[in-house]
């Protein structure tokens, strides 16, 4: 009966220490879990701010181009109006000419 009660107590020691044993690895699995998602929150902010620097970057590449466009399209509307009010020049020097010849040209057939 003593050496029942003796093997009775070691295994149940031993079943203690197993116990112990399963509980601890309980604990470092829940610790590499949490270890695991606070990587993962860690890892999803970071590409969070990532694609928001990216978008920022994108955004003001858009508005810089759009204001290069706009500032090419100005110089060119003035160089088109600078090009007409020559134009307009040029055809009032010309019908200058042409009645400056029909004058002449009257006046050489009056004298006839």
């Amino acid at each position: 009966a003593l050496r029942k009660a003796e093997l009775a107590r070691e295994e149940a020691e031993a079943a203690r220490v197993q116990t112990g044993e399963v509980k601890a690895e309980v604990e470092a699995a829940k610790v590499q879990a949490d270890l695991s998602r606070f990587g993962a929150e860690v890892d999803a902010a970071k590409a969070h701010s990532q694609a928001q620097a990216q978008a920022q970057l994108d955004a003001a590449k858009a508005k810089s181009e759009a204001q290069a466009l706009h500032s090419e399209e100005a110089a060119l509307s003035r160089q088109v109006a600078t090009l007409e009010a020559e134009l307009a020049l040029e055809r009032g020097a010309l019908a200058s000419a042409k009645e400056t010849i029909a004058v002449a040209r009257q006046g050489a057939g009056g004298e006839r």
